[in-house]
């Protein structure tokens, strides 16, 4: 599946079906701007005049729409920079995958090696949230982003921004600011360090061990001393420096956390946004082959595909959307099948072709293999020691909580809903 990023702007755009379909065909990589931004609507006034939903409800509508099927949640950016400005390495490779935490490392019985994640606490959450069940502290978190937004002091870091760009340099447009930033975290002299530890807010106990790093190193170029804290920086400076030539409005505070999106970037293949800001940006910085999806397209194609199984008759529809759905439609000419043929390079037609031809046949579900896959995870043993590296990873497994139905689409079989003991596929 495609590694994906997506913002709220996006997701607020989708009917319930169209969110279906979007958890059904792509890996949705949810960074930890979105949860937060979600959970401040806690605290978003409604507009004078108008009969609007309470925050709870507003909350609630994002939570039903936010991906469950495929999704993780990727490690806060700081931490990364943190630890990759103290040499611990961040995956970048053209895999673009998310980086994720929480796994427990178990060797099987066979010798494989393989990594355990139980729910995620982003996804309790918003099972919670789902419910109209929010804790204390995250209506404190969302006071307390609503009003950091309104506090927002850009004027410090924009002087310092614009102090390491030459008197002569030529700076006028959006594409300007984006080739200086690049060639800046090229650098190797001390400035750059200095202006990094405080652009980037790193915590002071780690400055002391990052600068003796640093010193011992030289002179190796920023963003090879650091490849994802140069990404960040770069973002950053970016940013700055957009400000201060009125390129990006300084009178929008959420402009900051809408840049902060790019900050994921190299976890992903696929980046989707219906953000004015990010439809400017977003197109400077992917590279290596990634595409930038405007939500407006997207959510067009996700629109004719839920039309397009719609049609099929009930009977293939009651297999559920993960054995029905595997793949987008090989006989149809749509932006995600585009999409599967540009990054995933393979021959998934084919497979889906056959996949498509098989509908019309009995289809026998194997109602042991929640049985066979719990037998296989008690024979595991937890790996003693410290943690091998993702290249070394033989298996993943991930707990999820998927609804038996969501909007107009059963996800799970009918036949193994019944088995459960469910006689109604209900949400």
């Amino acid at each position: 599946m495609l590694p994906t990023i997506f913002d709220k702007s996006f997701l607020e755009s989708l009917t319930l079906d169209e969110a279906v379909w979007f958890d059904n065909f792509f890996l949705s990589n949810i960074t930890p701007i979105f949860y937060v931004e979600t959970l401040a609507d806690l605290e978003k006034k409604g507009k004078k005049g108008k009969v609007s939903r309470t925050p709870e409800e507003l909350v609630e509508e994002l939570a039903n729409k936010t991906p469950v099927m495929h999704s993780v949640p990727n490690i806060f950016h700081l931490r990364l920079v943190v630890g990759n400005l103290l040499g611990q390495k961040v995956e970048m490779s053209d895999h673009h995958r998310p980086i994720i935490s929480g796994g427990q490392y178990n060797i099987t019985p066979d010798g494989k090696l393989g990594v355990d994640f139980k729910q995620f606490p982003e996804a309790a959450a918003l099972e919670r949230w789902r419910r109209h069940e929010f804790l204390e502290i995250e209506r404190k978190v969302a006071k307390n982003w609503r009003k950091s937004l309104t506090n927002l002091n850009f004027d410090s870091l924009i002087d310092q921004a614009k102090s390491v760009v030459p008197s002569e340099a030529r700076i006028a447009k959006l594409e300007d600011v984006k080739k200086f930033a690049d060639s800046f975290v090229k650098g190797r002299y001390n400035q750059l360090i200095h202006l990094a530890l405080n652009m980037l807010d790193v915590p002071e106990k780690a400055k002391r061990p990052i600068l003796k790093r640093w010193y011992a190193t030289r002179p190796m170029p920023f963003d090879e001393f650091a490849p994802f804290a140069a990404h960040v920086l770069k973002i950053d400076l970016f940013f700055y420096l957009c400000l201060d030539k009125s390129l990006i409005a300084k009178e929008r505070p959420s402009n900051k956390i809408d840049i902060s999106y790019l900050y994921y970037l190299p976890f992903c293949s696929v980046f989707v946004s219906s953000d004015k800001l990010h439809l400017r940006t977003v197109p400077l910085f992917v590279e290596n082959g990634q595409s930038f999806v405007t939500g407006k397209e997207l959510k067009e194609d996700l629109k004719k595909l839920n039309e397009y199984y719609a049609k099929l008759p009930d009977k293939i529809k009651e297999r559920g959307l993960m054995e029905f759905a595997v793949y987008p439609p090989d006989d149809q000419e749509t932006l995600v099948g585009n999409l599967y043929d540009k990054h995933l390079k393979s021959s998934w037609r084919k497979s889906a072709k056959v996949h498509r031809q098989s509908w019309g046949k009995p289809k026998k579900f194997n109602n042991g293999i929640v049985e066979e896959l719990k037998k296989k995870q008690s024979e595991q043993k937890p790996l003693v020691g410290s943690s091998p590296s993702s290249d070394m990873v033989d298996s993943i497994s991930i707990t999820r909580r998927i609804p038996a139905k969501r909007g107009s689409w059963m996800i799970l079989p009918l036949e193994v809903i019944k088995k459960s003991g469910k006689t109604d596929p209900k949400p």
